[in-house]
């Protein structure tokens, strides 16, 4: 479920109270230390179902959404997820051509 941010995080305590029976849940956001981010920690520290991941990119989210359709192993899917985002940040040079 997506929740869109705003400034008094109604969006982030409505979503929650609509997620009260799942035993895990992943919050991606993407800067640590940007608003969204410090919004979900805030939740996370009294929530332990609460998993909160900065820094994300494109294939982190990619291989979250598809792993988690085969698995429901939460913490693989964040690893899994980790890695993939880590892999795929490169610096191009023309040599790699």
């Amino acid at each position: 479920e997506h929740i869109e941010q705003s400034p008094n995080g109604d969006d982030y305590r409505e979503k929650l109270n609509n997620l009260k029976d799942c035993e895990k849940i992943v919050i991606m956001t993407d800067i640590t230390g940007g608003s969204p981010f410090k919004s979900a920690v805030t939740y996370a520290v009294s929530d332990d179902r609460l998993n909160v991941i900065s820094g994300t990119n494109v294939p982190m989210l990619v291989e979250l959404i598809f792993r988690s359709m085969n698995s429901d192993d939460s913490e693989d899917l964040i690893q899994s997820s980790m890695e993939a985002g880590k892999e795929q940040i490169i610096r191009f040079h023309k040599d790699m051509l």
